[in-house]
């Protein structure tokens, strides 16, 4: 057995990606679409959660984080309903309705328009991506080419993460992550 399965690091990866990947697998491979809204959605959540732990250095207030969160997950229930259309214009509808709330609430708070473009960068960073799994789950062969992306994706992180541990000695930057490597990178 390598040294790179031995520890306890290693079995934590295993099981953390079993016990969350075997119902992501079963979602996708034999769930209906509106499982894959569910699974979308609470992804857009996290995602829009760390999002804004990097983005926002002093938090939002209430009244944004829950304005960002429900136009963050308005983006997904739109393309279930509409498709490309409804996302689109969820987005829109979304960006025009913040600049309301900022007209609204503050219209002379010089930091609301920077607010509102970090926003705006969130919500096409994670949920409006994002979305694109279920346009592309309702497509001829879709289930097909998410499971073959997701493998894809599996195959070359795992491939990383030994390589690193196997030859890796250099770190690569502490700041972002502290255990990635030069070596892991450059594969």
């Amino acid at each position: 057995m390598p040294d790179s399965l031995k520890s306890s690091s290693s079995v934590k990866r295993w099981v953390t990606g079993i016990l969350a990947g075997l119902p992501v697998l079963v979602c996708i491979a034999a769930g209906p679409i509106w499982s894959w809204w569910l699974l979308i959605s609470l992804v857009t959540t996290i995602g829009l959660w760390e999002l804004h732990g990097l983005l926002f250095h002093v938090p939002l207030s209430g009244k944004w984080r829950f304005f960002s969160f429900a136009a963050g997950l308005f983006l997904p229930f739109a393309t279930y309903l509409w498709g490309i259309t409804g996302l689109n214009f969820a987005l829109f509808v979304s960006f025009f309705t913040a600049l309301c709330l900022m007209m609204i609430s503050s219209p002379l708070d010089c930091e609301e328009i920077n607010r509102i473009a970090l926003l705006s960068f969130a919500w096409l960073y994670v949920p409006y991506f994002i979305s694109f799994v279920l346009l592309i789950g309702g497509a001829p062969q879709g289930r097909f080419w998410i499971l073959f992306l997701l493998a894809v994706i599996v195959a070359g992180d795992t491939g990383a993460y030994h390589t690193g541990r196997l030859i890796g000695r250099h770190k690569l930057y502490p700041a972002v992550r502290t255990t990635s490597s030069t070596r892991q990178s450059a594969r």
